[in-house]
């Protein structure tokens, strides 16, 4: 089992979109992805990247770190103030309580719209958490456990197109990933 906090700053309910990329992620593991949700306060400020912004796990405050319980990954979901965000979702590696960790912006124009790219009836907010839940999975199999598998660190090295990506979870999810959870090495090719 493999537990993740979601962490929702401004305490907007996520609660139909957090049930769906779980169901879509279990559907296809040997292992179970399990949750609970912490709600903070305000979003922190944002990094300013030049042309966009971003939470990076560096603007969360001390003090909101140690209101989470340990988790094996961590998924902060925020409210942005701003139009121009860099990314759907970020991956930061181990970078909260020394555990994989994504931040994702929850209120952007398509958050609630119909992604038909993967070939399965998901709005685009589902589809970024299960992306970015990919991330930390991968994250924790290889930095926490040490398997050997994954540092494949996703789809993007199968092309830089949205099918692309919905391709690659398909592979993901009923490839090596199962495989390694079976013990089973998969850097081979």
């Amino acid at each position: 089992m493999i537990t993740t906090e979601f962490v929702i700053y401004d305490k907007v309910n996520q609660d139909a979109h957090i049930a769906t990329a779980l169901a879509f992620v279990n559907q296809n593991l040997q292992t179970e992805v399990v949750s609970d949700v912490t709600f903070l306060g305000a979003t922190p400020p944002l990094t300013n990247y030049g042309s966009c912004y971003f939470l990076a796990p560096q603007n969360i405050p001390e003090s909101d770190i140690a209101q989470l319980p340990l988790a094996c990954t961590y998924m902060i979901l925020w409210r942005t103030s701003v139009d121009n965000v860099c990314w759907g979702g970020g991956n930061y590696g181990l970078a909260i309580n020394g555990r994989p960790t994504c931040t994702i912006p929850y209120n952007v124009g398509y958050w609630g719209t119909l992604q038909p790219e993967w070939g399965h009836n998901l709005l685009w907010a589902d589809t970024v958490i299960i992306h970015e839940l990919h991330h930390n999975v991968e994250n924790f199999l290889y930095d926490i456990l040490g398997y050997p598998i994954a540092m494949s660190r996703s789809e993007h090295t199968y092309g830089s197109t949205v099918p692309a990506h919905g391709s690659h979870v398909r592979l993901w999810v009923h490839g090596p990933i199962r495989m390694a959870s079976m013990g089973i090495p998969t850097d081979q090719p």
